[in-house]
């Protein structure tokens, strides 16, 4: 008798929808046989009929064996013991994913569902399913394997193509690349990013946490905080949030959104690829934007914004020539404009922004920047001594020495300012995490492994 019909009977049994004389009769009358979960369901069913007297309780019985037979498929999928249930986590599950090539397309998707849910509550902030690979995570930034079972092409357009609607399945076949979030509630959403390779077709699923965290939660000292409320005590100019991709940018960038909605009776509009985190309009209005569906592009979707009686314009990621142009006119024309970009640290934000733009245009450019731009914090997550990670932020004020710079095209002294403007709530990338290591919050070998400035800080550090 195979796992999923041992897992029907004991849910069955534990919820009481059948006695045990019952029980022991199907399962003494199963035990020889090669019978289905879907017969076996069916057979249990008939049982139970019997004693029904109403429609009502009919439809509650029915109800509650669908759901029985869809946790005794998602329980042995993920291989796990009888009777003890025990969490999936990162635990390896032996293979579980043996048995998915079977499932039905309504099985597929449950199991999933309970995988990510499995792993959310796990910690869990990534979740990899590739052709041509064994399933794998990343937890506290290591990756972990939690089946030996090789993905096939075509479990794994089984797989990541559950979800998918018609259009979806459409621009996914058009573009060989999609991405979009996958919502079961608005405190259960997933960043799932597809693209085809050579092996088939590969899947990313990001848990997206399920509430908004403020900024001490997140890992922010109380003089970032006072660093960050600063930029966002102003009506107009340019944030940016910055790091390397699934570093916490987006997490960040709610929080920030977070304060003003509730401190500020203004209109917020953001543009994002995919929403991930759901704001509710609380004392500022609130309106959420989703590129590829609900406009074409960040450049357009910034136009029709500035049409649309703004006062804070929030950028999921600036990233091309257009975009950013729009983005940093805006912040000079009455706007608060906060963006995102994957650049590890202060310097080199302002190098990508301002290359980006033709040699004659960057002078203006600078001159624009050293006006508009309020700040940046730049962050990066590092493995926690004890378990899980912890936050490095780089913060940068746009004081009067910094915009001097900027404006001069001195790029390479915003290192020097940032470490020497601690009283302006400045903190370079490299003191942070020295920061961190003195607090006993990372271990030396983590500390050496991520400061720039090794000549100086290495010394700090080991002594």
């Amino acid at each position: 008798m195979n796992q999923e019909i041992q897992w029907f009977l004991h849910i069955i049994e534990t919820n009481k929808l059948l006695s045990k004389e019952e029980i022991v009769y199907l399962y003494k009358s199963l035990h020889e046989t090669n019978i289905t979960l879907d017969e076996c369901a069916q057979a249990a069913l008939d049982i139970k009929t019997d004693s029904i007297t109403s429609e009502e309780e009919a439809n509650t019985i029915v109800k509650s064996f669908e759901e029985a037979r869809l946790t005794a498929i998602a329980k042995a999928v993920q291989n796990t013991p009888i009777p003890q249930i025990t969490q999936t986590g990162t635990k390896k599950m032996n293979d579980c994913f043996e048995t998915a090539s079977s499932l039905s397309e309504e099985d597929t998707k449950y199991f999933l569902k309970t995988l990510l849910s499995d792993l959310k509550k796990n910690g869990t902030s990534d979740l990899h399913i590739s052709a041509g690979a064994v399933p794998f995570v990343r937890k506290s930034l290591k990756t972990e394997r939690i089946s030996n079972t090789l993905i096939t092409p075509d479990l794994s357009a089984k797989l990541n193509t559950a979800f998918l609607d018609h259009q979806q399945m459409l621009s996914f076949s058009n573009d060989k690349a999609l991405s979009y979030c996958l919502s079961f509630s608005e405190k259960e959403r997933y960043r799932v990013s597809l693209i085809n390779q050579k092996d088939g077709i590969s899947g990313s699923y990001h848990i997206v946490p399920g509430d908004i965290q403020p900024l001490k939660q997140l890992g922010f000292s109380e003089a970032n905080i006072a660093a960050i409320e600063y930029f966002l005590s102003h009506h107009n100019g340019l944030i940016l949030v910055t790091g390397p991709i699934g570093n916490g940018k987006t997490t960040t960038l709610a929080s920030l959104v977070d304060i003003l909605n509730k401190n500020r009776k203004d209109h917020i509009i953001m543009i994002e690829h995919p929403i991930e985190i759901v704001q509710s309009s609380l004392s500022c209005n609130v309106t959420q934007r989703e590129v590829k569906k609900h406009t074409a592009a960040y450049s357009s979707a910034i136009r029709a914004a500035l049409r649309e009686d703004p006062d804070i314009i929030v950028i999921g990621e600036l990233s091309d020539l257009e975009t950013i142009e729009i983005a940093i006119t805006a912040s000079e024309t009455g706007h608060i404009v906060i963006g995102t970009m994957q650049t590890g640290d202060a310097t080199n934000t302002m190098n990508r922004i301002i290359n980006i733009f033709p040699p004659l245009q960057q002078p203006q450019i600078r001159a624009m920047l050293a006006g508009s731009l309020r700040g940046i914090i730049c962050q990066r997550l590092l493995p926690a001594k004890n378990e899980g990670v912890t936050l490095a932020a780089e913060i940068m004020v746009n004081t009067l020495a910094i915009s001097n710079t900027i404006n001069e095209g001195k790029m390479h002294l915003l290192k020097q300012t940032i470490q020497t403007s601690t009283k302006s709530g400045m903190i370079s990338m490299d003191a942070s995490i020295l920061s961190l290591y003195t607090a006993g919050k990372i271990s030396k070998e983590t500390a050496l492994q991520n400061v720039t400035d090794k000549k100086n800080y290495e010394k700090l550090i080991t002594g």
